[in-house]
């Protein structure tokens, strides 16, 4: 067993030992460079994003499985609603521009 072990622990050692030239100029000591740190950032802001949309596109699927459905706009922020009401509500909103258009249609003969 002791073999066995000394035969992994070098093995461990070489595979980690790596390239120990000192004299190589692109060596950074921190590891990596700005700009591969700058595209990691990215990468990890680009992977929660995706994260959040994926949870509220299932999180609207499952309202609307269940009869709701949400909307968001910048002047009463988000609103859940059944799908019945939104569609009267927007049934309405039709008819008025309907009736806009056709009163001033109206007014200029």
């Amino acid at each position: 067993k002791k073999q066995l072990a000394e035969k992994n622990t070098a093995s461990i050692i070489l595979y980690s030992g790596g390239n120990t030239d000192d004299d190589d100029e692109t060596k950074n000591v921190g590891g990596q460079t700005p700009a591969q740190k700058v595209f990691e950032y990215v990468l990890l802001f680009f992977s929660y994003t995706i994260q959040f949309l994926g949870v509220a596109f299932s999180f609207g699927i499952i309202l609307n499985i269940c009869g709701y459905v949400y909307s968001f706009n910048l002047e009463q922020g988000l609103v859940i609603d059944t799908i019945q009401n939104v569609r009267l509500e927007r049934q309405f909103e039709r008819e008025i521009q309907r009736t806009d258009r056709t009163t001033g249609d109206d007014d200029q003969k």
